[in-house]
């Protein structure tokens, strides 16, 4: 469960809440997901009560770029896999109260969080260690280099995972490992295979017939204009 209807405790004063819609588009901009969030007022939490830490590292540019890079001139497969829900995974460390959301007040109590919300201040470093602990119980190492990289290897094969939040990249030598390690990982969390990147970060990705990478961002810029 994600939290528990409970009395607000004395003294304690209760996170607002809101509904944010948004629309889930593929590769060519169509709609293919029309998503409704329960989203934590994280500016009315309280620093030292109601969150502490808040850093959660992401992904670099040039990483993304390299990745693609090595997976060209080594012949990985790069697929991409998108995590459903990923911060409702992350256990709270702090007691954190909230207002009831418009259209499901059941008297005057409130929601006691026993998971991470979207919109908490500290949401973001929860889900993050969440999925790197998950990483690191199935043999994946983190980069020192790029915190959101991590790699496998097994008999000279090997995995690469680029961590973006809730989405990931694997690029891979052999599909076998790529299969078993993403199977490991979805027996914990909901996970949604996206087939061969095409799109990632707002870069359009497309392969050539030498097997190497181009990337461009033309959709996002004529989004902008």
């Amino acid at each position: 469960e994600t939290w528990e209807l409970t009395d607000l405790p004395y003294g304690r004063k209760p996170i607002g809440s809101k509904w944010v819609y948004k629309l889930k588009c593929d590769e060519k901009g169509d709609i293919i997901r029309r998503k409704a969030r329960l989203v934590a007022q994280g500016f009315s939490q309280k620093f030292g009560v109601d969150y502490d830490e808040v850093f959660a590292p992401v992904v670099r540019s040039s990483t993304f770029r390299l990745l693609l890079s090595v997976a060209g001139v080594r012949g990985y497969a790069v697929r991409q896999f998108d995590i459903k829900t990923a911060f409702l995974n992350g256990n709270l460390d702090e007691e954190i109260y909230l207002k009831q959301p418009a259209g499901f007040q059941n008297g005057h109590k409130v929601y006691k969080l026993k998971k991470s919300l979207y919109g908490l201040k500290q949401a973001a470093r929860v889900w993050n260690q969440t999925l790197h602990n998950e990483l690191v119980k199935n043999d994946c190492k983190q980069s020192e280099t790029d915190k959101c990289l991590y790699s496998l290897e097994s008999d000279d094969e090997i995995c690469y995972l680029l961590v973006h939040v809730d989405d990931m990249l694997v690029a891979y030598s052999n599909e076998a490992l790529m299969t078993k390690l993403m199977s490991s990982i979805g027996k914990t969390f909901e996970m949604k295979d996206l087939g061969f990147v095409k799109h990632f970060l707002e870069i359009d990705v497309s392969k050539d017939e030498k097997g190497n990478f181009m990337i461009n961002q033309k959709r996002y810029i004529d989004k902008i204009v």
